[in-house]
């Protein structure tokens, strides 16, 4: 409430977006990336891709015991969201890191990871051309 009685809008608490005309719970896409056997935490954000339109990013981080190249791990999860997510809800990117940024309190710094995956797009694009 500001001090003149307007109440002022600061934005949602959870983690729903509208995309395309749907209305998508982005925790789904986390809970169904973490059914994955070798998956240890995730987190999806709205974010951009390479040609500015809206896209879903998931942002996974494997199991200490799991090995092998990343790709084959992508490859592994888009199989499986296939499988509990309509094709609307799935990420039209899947980064794998070593662990999610956290804010100084310990919170998945959805934010920075935004832009994380945003900068790696540009550099595929620029690389792709």
């Amino acid at each position: 409430m500001k001090h003149d009685g307007r109440m002022e809008y600061l934005g949602r608490t959870d983690h729903q977006i509208k995309l395309r005309g749907f209305r998508i719970e982005l925790e789904e896409i986390e809970a169904a990336l973490l059914r994955h056997p070798d998956i240890a935490e995730a987190v999806a954000v709205l974010g951009r891709d390479p040609s500015g339109e809206d896209a879903i990013w998931a942002y996974a981080v494997p199991q200490r015991s799991r090995g092998g190249p990343p790709e084959v791990l992508v490859d592994a999860l888009r199989a499986s969201l296939g499988e509990f997510l309509p094709n609307y809800m799935r990420p039209s990117a899947i980064v794998i890191l070593d662990a999610l940024p956290r804010t100084p309190n310990g919170k998945i710094d959805r934010r920075s990871c935004r832009h994380r995956g945003e900068k790696s797009a540009k550099a595929r694009n620029r690389r792709s051309r």
